[in-house]
């Protein structure tokens, strides 16, 4: 017995995993062109998705030479899809989720001043079907992992960089789920920056205006309790039952998270210094878990500062459901949710970052300014005290 009979008494499909490579490569080489010339344009060693690849250092060491002064810093930032899966996995759906991928990692590095040069992803899977499977399997296996190839692209090109590489791995019945199509999905992205464009909150001052962009979905986050209500109110199959008319559930709350990080770059000027700030940006939340009270309060936390928010957006309408089916009171869920807006960009220059956001096609408004109270008050525009103050300690 050959070692590709073992692999598949033990559950593993070479060929099914060789043509998931083939697919994942050719849409890693779709994005490669969004770096070309520049720093983090992959150099192939090896083909294949989880072949040897690295970026040149030259146009690095160019800058460098022309800016001597200048300290380029590289980090990484990774992170998953949490429950989110479970919601495409019952849709039937995947061509959306890597577009999630990219906006939970590449937005956490703008959010510090990073610029996002590339990501890596590793796939976990419960299986990529058997190598004797009904031909009517195998092409919906094909299908899906088209579909998860062709998100990740598209999400890497509206953010500007390139699919560096991956990993697929079969886990089988370790995989929880729904379905027959099971997987969890993490990636990492790779980004660089000025040191001194790095945003630390260190810069922010009273005043500062804070500009909200606007988010219509869920992200990546507060999936526990969106998928623990549907399932209390609409049972099993609740991604089948209508939000509102031709609108499912299911295909609600699976709405792909926008992506800020093309939109960031414009403002700070990224990592180039031969690139101008088109916006003063003293800081940058990230409203992902935890809401506008953790993501804001963590870049003003030891500042002494805070901030009056009466303008933020309205949460969507699948978030603003939920909160009525699950009988949740304002407060916890800006504590839970993003209530609308997935960024908040605090300036000096408010209406420079309104017309970069305008130029990206990106909803954006004035949510407040800074105060010199440490706190976060905000004008509620939950269901139950709209209108009404909240007030969060800062930490």
């Amino acid at each position: 017995m050959g070692a590709s009979d073992a692999y598949e008494r033990a559950g593993v499909n070479l060929e099914a995993g060789n043509l998931a490579s083939r697919r994942f490569f050719e849409a890693s080489v779709s994005t490669w062109p969004n770096r070309a010339g520049e720093f983090g344009e992959p150099q192939t060693l090896t083909d294949g998705f989880s072949g040897v690849r690295g970026v040149s250092l030259s146009p690095l060491i160019e800058l460098a030479r022309q800016y001597p002064d200048a300290e380029f810093v590289q980090y990484h930032c990774a992170d998953g899809l949490g429950n989110k899966p479970k919601v495409s996995q019952r849709v039937g759906r995947h061509d959306t989720v890597g577009e999630d991928l990219v906006a939970m990692t590449a937005d956490d590095a703008s959010a510090v001043g990073g610029e996002p040069i590339s990501i890596t992803t590793t796939l976990v899977i419960n299986t990529l079907g058997k190598k004797d499977d009904d031909p009517e399997r195998k092409v919906r296996f094909s299908r899906y992992i088209s579909e998860l190839a062709e998100g990740i692209a598209v999400g890497a090109n509206k953010a500007g960089i390139v699919i560096e590489n991956g990993e697929t791995a079969e886990h089988g019945k370790d995989v929880g789920g729904y379905g027959e199509f099971r997987y969890d999905w993490s990636g990492s992205v790779a980004w660089l920056g000025l040191r001194e464009r790095l945003l630390d909150g260190s810069k922010v001052k009273a005043g500062d205006a804070v500009v909200a962009l606007r988010e219509e979905g869920f992200r990546c986050n507060g999936y526990s309790l969106v998928l623990k209500t549907l399932a209390m109110n609409f049972g099993h199959v609740w991604h089948t039952r209508e939000l509102k008319e031709g609108i499912s559930w299911g295909e609600a709350v699976l709405r792909p998270s926008q992506i800020y990080s093309g939109v960031v770059k414009a403002m700070t000027g990224g990592y180039r210094p031969d690139i101008a700030p088109t916006a003063d940006i003293s800081a940058i939340a990230h409203i992902t878990g935890g809401g506008i009270p953790e993501k804001l309060g963590r870049k003003l936390a030891g500042l002494g500062l805070g901030a009056n928010l009466d303008n933020l957006f309205v949460p969507g309408e699948p978030m603003s459901k939920i909160q009525t089916l699950a009988e949740i009171d304002d407060t916890e869920m800006y504590n839970v949710f993003n209530m609308g807006q997935g960024l908040l960009v605090v300036s000096s220059d408010p209406d420079a970052v309104l017309a970069q956001t305008k130029k990206a096609g990106i909803k954006a408004t004035i949510a407040g300014e800074i105060t010199k109270k440490p706190t976060i008050d905000l004008k509620s525009r939950g269901n139950n005290q709209t209108e009404k103050k909240l007030v969060f300690p800062i930490d």
